[in-house]
């Protein structure tokens, strides 16, 4: 397996999505107010609707954007496996332990779902394993674990790149697309 193809990890560059919503809200909102002062009485029904299309956003973006951004930190990179929790904590943990790094588990309870996360000695990286909701699709059920590398501070890190390799050849073989 080479290791440029082995796992299929995707970037997630959360401050990006976080940023990019605000600052279309804050666009909308200026927007609107130069529509009034320009236009008067005339563009009120105009800079009505664009205030709150940028409230809809800058609710959006607090509610849902920035606990992802405290859950996953600024930069991450997910993975999908199509096994049990348990499991894929088993086959992480092991692949992590078989390059000599100390790993720690937290269950973090967080109501339905069911979350790990694993610190790893001496890195400032861990992984996030999330259970995934079951639903139905045209071809069964999709479930299993999601497994993110959390905190990462550049997306070109070759630490945090090693362990991403790592982990994807100890879970090889019980991956999916996600």
């Amino acid at each position: 397996m080479d290791d440029a193809t082995a796992v299929p990890w995707v970037f997630v560059d959360d401050w990006r999505i976080a940023i990019s919503f605000f600052g279309v809200a804050l666009g909308l909102v200026l927007l609107g107010i130069v529509s009034v002062l320009a236009w008067g009485s005339e563009a009120s029904l105009a800079g009505a609707i664009l205030l709150s299309a940028a409230t809809f956003l800058s609710a959006f973006s607090a509610f849902l954007i920035v606990p992802r951004l405290f859950r996953r930190g600024v930069r991450s990179f997910r993975l999908v496996v199509d096994q049990s929790i348990e499991q894929v904590e088993g086959r992480v943990r092991q692949a992590l332990e078989s390059e000599g790094r100390a790993v720690q588990v937290h269950r973090v309870g967080r109501g339905k779902r069911n979350v790990r996360v694993l610190e790893i000695g001496g890195t400032p990286w861990r992984f996030r394993l999330e259970e995934r909701s079951s639903r139905e699709s045209s071809g069964g059920l999709l479930g299993g674990t999601e497994v993110i590398q959390a905190s990462v501070l550049r997306s070109t890190d070759p630490d945090a790149a090693r362990l991403r390799m790592v982990v994807g050849l100890g879970l090889s073989g019980v991956m999916t697309d996600g």
